[in-house]
């Protein structure tokens, strides 16, 4: 099978055609560039589908039973994700970055997570996760009446669930102790600020801070 600059698939009898076979990421021989006609840079996405198209057509002009071969569909697999479920537009494919049957993409405002999956098993996968956490470590996506991301430390603290890490969680105590105490963490900034300006003063400047407008 012989897929044309034109992304046109055509069987090809190569003991009757001459052919020079190159080695990967090979220069074009000096003697036949100006006579070849060559594909541009296809994406991963683009090339997987010709390969699944060219053994679709090989096993059809072969009349023998295809196996293995199934169409298959870039989903949105975050279940975080407002795009959950949704099969990836033809147009975004050439962006898509991938990595076997894993790819990310930039859609509209966020970078989703992509699977690629069967078309009979989609919607089983859909059920499946419905219901999942999606990625442990992130909160979600939060937004302000502009639609700018935002999540206040009061909101924040209680979407925060312990993991199956070990260790102590000493950051989770350590903000629980801010939101009981100066309520968010600018203003326990300010007040760090403060003591350890003061402390300063007083330890190596020897400061009378009480006699000081400053202080």
């Amino acid at each position: 099978m012989v897929l044309s600059p034109d992304l046109e698939l055509s069987v090809a009898d190569l003991t009757t055609q001459r052919h020079v076979v190159l080695g990967r990421r090979s220069f074009f021989p000096a003697n036949i560039f100006a006579e070849c006609y060559v594909l541009d840079e296809l994406s991963r996405g683009e090339l997987d589908r010709q390969q699944r198209l060219a053994k679709t057509m090989g096993s059809s002009l072969d009349d023998s039973e295809m196996t293995g071969v199934q169409a298959l569909t870039w989903i949105v697999a975050d279940p975080c994700s407002k795009q959950f479920g949704k099969a990836l537009p033809h147009e975004l494919l050439e962006d898509v970055i991938t990595l076997g049957q894993h790819g990310l993409v930039q859609w509209e405002d966020e970078v989703v997570y992509l699977q690629e999956i069967p078309d009979d098993q989609v919607e089983k996968f859909k059920e499946e996760r419905k219901d999942a956490t999606g990625d442990i470590r992130t909160l979600g996506d939060h937004r302000d009446p502009q639609g700018k991301r935002a999540l206040n430390l009061q909101d924040a603290l209680p979407l925060m669930t312990e993991t199956s890490l070990t260790g102590p969680r000493s950051v989770k105590d350590y903000l629980r102790a801010i939101r009981e105490g100066p309520g968010d963490l600018p203003t326990y900034h300010l007040s760090w600020v403060l003591c350890e300006t003061v402390r300063l003063a007083i330890s190596k400047d020897q400061l009378d801070v009480s006699n000081l407008c400053s202080f």
